[in-house]
């Protein structure tokens, strides 16, 4: 037991030691805040003494320019300028007018009246009324209505005569080919096609070669005028 109070007597000076320290700290920073808090009161007052000053400097500046505004306007108002014409009097003696001279009145003439007017048989066109031009009626032209004929259908008057193919004549083949054909008003073939085939694209295709080379005289209507008609072209193909 003896042995631990050494060290109880070492460790006292320290804790006294840190307690001082801490003391000493506490009142720096007490006193620190202390200079700050007198420092802002300086600083509020002198605000508050110092804006008061300034808003009177600026409240009179602008109450200046504000006179200098006015007084500027009072000199350049506008005065409309009134010219006042000169007027010349007259004395009283001459304002008086003379009276004009009497003037004499006219003499009225005597106009008789209707009962003593004489009325003549005369008799007057008015004159409003303007004199048409006679119209001659023009005379009417009778046209003869055409002689009608019998309608007539085309006929043929030119025949070609198809080229037997050399193919189909050495294989031996033969056939009847009919074409149907459109005759325009001038008489020539248009629009030809196959109606009945041969069952041989070579006999067919000279079958219509030659029958686009037909010539016909074209087929009339009632009032005799051309007219276009359909008709067929039959073409045998038989080997001798």
């Amino acid at each position: 037991m003896e042995e631990g109070r050494p060290i109880l007597e070492m460790e006292r000076p320290f804790f006294r030691e840190f307690l001082v320290s801490l003391i000493v700290s506490f009142l720096i920073v007490g006193a620190l805040f202390g200079i700050l808090a007198i420092i802002s009161i300086s600083l509020v007052t002198a605000l508050q003494i110092v804006e008061p000053s300034e808003l009177v400097v600026e409240y009179s500046k602008e109450r200046e320019k504000l006179e200098k505004v006015e007084e500027v306007s009072k000199n350049h108002e506008f005065s409309p300028s009134v010219s006042e014409a000169p007027v010349s009097f007259v004395p009283l003696e001459q304002q008086f007018v003379q009276s004009p001279r009497a003037i004499p009145a006219p003499e009225l003439e005597e106009i008789p009246l209707m009962d003593d007017l004489a009325w003549s048989d005369e008799t007057f066109e008015p004159w409003d009324e303007e004199k048409k031009p006679e119209v001659k009626p023009e005379p009417q032209v009778v046209r003869k209505s055409p002689s009608k004929s019998n309608p007539s259908s085309a006929k043929v008057v030119f025949r070609s005569s198809p080229v037997y193919p050399s193919l189909a004549r050495r294989s031996g083949i033969e056939g009847k080919v009919i074409v149907l054909v459109v005759v325009t008003p001038s008489g020539r073939v248009s629009n030809a096609r196959v109606g009945s085939s041969s069952g041989n694209g070579l006999l067919d295709a000279a079958a219509l070669n030659a029958a686009r080379l037909y010539r016909f005289i074209p087929a009339k209507n009632i009032a005799g005028q051309g007219v276009s008609t359909k008709t067929a072209i039959p073409f045998i193909f038989r080997l001798k």
